[in-house]
């Protein structure tokens, strides 16, 4: 079994198991025209704040960790709420 073949295999696995298949990063070089091409990507489209901390269940905490958790959430919004 070569290389090539193990690969493929690997990737046929993943792709079983999470329902979703990552391009490696050289089939993405080699299929562009220049490395240093820029593509232009729609911006994400973000959920308001209440609406995002909302999805999560904090009635269990105290105020104090309640506010430490919302804290950290709205500093990440970017990762929480984009839309893929």
């Amino acid at each position: 079994m070569n290389i090539s073949h193990w690969k493929n295999t690997i990737n046929l696995i993943r792709i079983k198991q999470l329902e979703y298949h990552q391009p490696s990063l050289s089939s993405y070089i080699e299929k562009q025209k220049a490395i240093t091409q820029l593509v232009l990507f729609e911006r994400p489209t973000f959920v308001i704040d209440k609406e995002l901390l909302k999805q999560f269940k904090t009635n269990h905490l105290n105020a104090q960790h309640k506010n430490m958790f919302e804290k950290i959430v709205l500093n990440n919004k970017s990762a929480f709420s984009t839309l893929k």
